[in-house]
Parts: structure tokens; C-alpha cells; sequence
């Protein structure tokens, strides 16, 4: 078992495209932590980095307490599994997994042992003879994952290994990734650009954008705690929505003036005092607009409503913006009508229009 910890790293390529810029980051021994960010921020090429496939340009990487910077990929002890799955068209599901034991010369017998134990924990024990071209997605993915598992490595590291399964299948695999994570008791790196699948499988999770690490916490404090406005627009579905407002103080109490609308929130921090009388941006979570409540009526046209049976989204034309409200099942609307909502006060956050940063939080 192993932690690994990234110090300062950095990955700038030959025509000096920076994919990684200064990043540092501890990963527990034992941790499941994801990996996210839209498509180029750095999150693969991180991946690839711990994994040896890519140098570093500057920085450190360990595995453990050693230096593995230039440890060639075979002796970092990882094990990857990617996308693509990369299996051998032309062996068996028991010789594709069994392959990298036998370049090792390992034992016929504990060849054997490994594999069946690795296709009892997939439920593909009735697969080992089929070719892959007789496999589905789903179970091309396991062998991929058994492939993983008989080299025993002390770091698992998962390169975007949904991405070419249906909807279905990819929350399937998402709960059997967790549950191997569980009885393996192994160090999980996973890498995904989804963050449905970031929020329900990792123990930690490290948003990035353009090859800098935002921030990295539990996917409780991610979604209520968002540090900057990247993260509170990247973690959460649907996304949080955003206002142009103005902030304002009064006996000690605060105010987001949004046109001639004043909406009282009880956030209240040291940095938001720094802001009073200034132009900030309001984020509001699509659950935290109701129909009904106490506090300041707001009013907007309803533009479309999604019925999707445990819950309806309503689109609401709210001064030029577009709000997002998810609120509990209701009968259907007319588009095109004025409709009162509310806004929850004490769920507000408020983002500085320079940094981005989160000013209505304590960090």
C-alpha cells in the first residue's frame, strides 16, 4: 500500500503548452480520490505522470517515501486501466489477464490462483475462455480490471475508464469500482471528466482547470464549501446559478441588491465586509429557489419546464437571466407566464468578479 504525494509538478510540452502548472497534492494511503475538470485541464496528463508514461517538466512525485521521478513505469508498482481497455484481440479473457504474470515468469500455479480469484471478484469467471470480440463494454472493462487487479499493485490508476460505456452500464461500473476499492483496500486515482461520477465515488476529489488544482476536499464541502466560482459551476447538477449583484450592509446584517430587488442572506464574513457597496456574484443552487417561502417574493417569466418525475426543473426568466429551479413534482405550467419564486437567503454564495474567488465563506 502506498500514499503518493506530488510536489510542485509541472508537465509543459514541446511547443510550450503548460498541461500542469505547480501542482502539489497528498493522496492517502488507501484513498479513493478523483481527478476532474473539463476537457484539457491537466487531469490525464497528471494521470500519466504518476503512471511514468509522461516526464515531468519540474516537481516531484513519490510513491510511498521514494522518489520515483525517474523509476520507469514498470517499477513504480501501478497498475492503469484505460478507456480504450486495450486488450489483446487474440488471447482469451484468461490470457489477457493473465499476460503481464507470465512476462514476469511467475508461476503456473499462482498464474492460475490469481486469475480466477480476480475473475470471481468481476462475476466473470464464465468469460475466461471468450476472445473480446464475443465481450460486451461492460465486460470488456472487467477484464481490463482483472488485467489490473492479478499484478496486486499498490496504486490503482483509472484513466477516464467509463467513457465508452452507455449510461446504464457506467452507473453500474461506477458502483462496482467502489465496492473493489473496498474490498482491495488500495490506493484509487481516477480520472474523469464527469462529475457525477467525481461526486459519487471519490473520498476526495481534485477539481482542476487549465493545469491548476482549484481545490480538493470531500464532495460534501465541494458542493456546499466551493472556494472559487469554477468549482461551484463545475460541481453540481444542474449547474448553480449566478446573478450580477450588488452588496450591501446594514447593522451589521447583508444585503444583494439585484435591480430593484434587495435580498437579505444571514452569510455573513469578514471578506463580504471588504465588498459592501460593490458589484459581486450571487450563486444559488437550482434546489434552493422554491415557490413558497418566507422572505422576498422575486418574480419571472416561466420559459420551459422539465417534468422528469422525482423532480421538475423550471427555466425562469429572471430579469434577462436564465434560473434554474429544481423544485418537487408538480403539474404543468404555461410557458410564457409570470411566476413567484424564492430565494433561500442562507444558502447564497458570493464570488469577488476579479479572483472569482468565494468571499461569502471562511477559508
Amino acid at each position: 500500500m502506498a500514499k503518493i504525494t506530488l510536489k510542485n509538478l509541472s508537465k509543459v510540452f514541446e511547443d510550450g503548452y503548460k498541461a500542469v502548472d505547480n501542482l502539489s497534492l497528498e493522496i492517502a494511503d488507501r484513498e479513493f480520490i478523483v481527478l476532474v475538470g473539463p476537457s484539457g485541464c491537466g487531469k490525464s496528463t497528471t494521470l500519466r505522470m504518476i503512471a511514468g508514461l509522461e516526464s515531468a517538466s519540474s516537481g516531484e512525485i513519490y510513491i510511498g517515501d521514494r522518489l520515483v521521478n525517474d523509476i520507469q513505469p514498470k517499477d513504480r508498482d501501478i497498475a492503469m486501466v484505460f478507456q480504450s481497455y486495450a486488450l489483446y484481440p487474440d488471447k482469451t479473457v484468461y490470457k489477457n489477464i493473465a499476460f503481464s504474470l507470465e512476462r514476469r515468469k511467475t508461476p503456473k500455479a499462482e498464474i492460475e490462483k490469481r486469475v480466477q480469484e480476480a475473475a470471481k471478484i468481476l462475476h466473470i469467471e464464465h468469460l475466461l475462455n471468450r476472445k473480446p470480440k464475443a465481450l460486451s463494454g461492460g465486460q470488456r472493462q472487467r477484464v481490463a480490471l482483472g488485467r489490473a487487479i492479478v499484478r496486486d499493485p499498490a496504486v490503482f490508476l483509472f484513466d477516464e475508464p467509463l467513457s465508452n460505456l452507455d449510461a446504464k452500464l457506467r452507473t453500474q461500473m461506477r458502483t462496482e469500482i467502489s465496492l473493489l476499492h473496498r474490498r482491495l483496500g488500495t490506493t484509487f486515482i481516477y480520472v474523469t471528466h464527469d462529475q457525477t461520477e467525481a461526486m459519487t465515488m471519490g473520498d476526495r476529489i481534485a477539481v482542476m482547470e487549465a493545469g491548476v488544482l482549484r481545490q480538493c476536499d470531500t464532495p460534501e464541502n465541494l458542493y456546499s464549501y466551493p472556494k472559487n466560482i469554477f468549482v461551484a459551476s463545475f460541481i453540481g447538477s444542474p449547474q448553480m446559478n449566478f446573478l450580477s449583484c450588488v452588496l450591501k450592509e446594514e447593522e451589521g446584517a447583508f444585503f444583494a441588491c439585484i435591480g430593484s430587488d434587495t435580498l437579505p442572506t444571514t452569510r455573513r464574513t469578514k471578506a463580504m465586509s471588504a465588498f459592501t457597496g460593490r458589484q459581486v456574484t450571487m450563486g444559488i443552487r437550482p434546489e434552493d429557489i422554491a415557490l413558497t417561502g418566507d422572505g422576498t417574493p422575486l418574480h419571472g417569466i416561466l420559459k420551459v419546464q422539465e417534468n422528469l418525475g422525482s423532480e421538475t426543473y423550471l427555466y425562469i426568466d429572471y430579469g434577462g437571466a436564465t434560473l434554474t429551479a429544481k423544485v418537487s413534482p408538480m403539474a404543468p405550467l404555461t410557458p410564457g407566464r409570470e411566476i413567484t419564486f424564492f430565494i433561500r437567503g442562507d444558502k447564497v454564495h458570493f464570488f469577488d468578479d476579479d479572483t472569482g474567488e468565494n468571499i461569502s465563506i471562511n477559508s
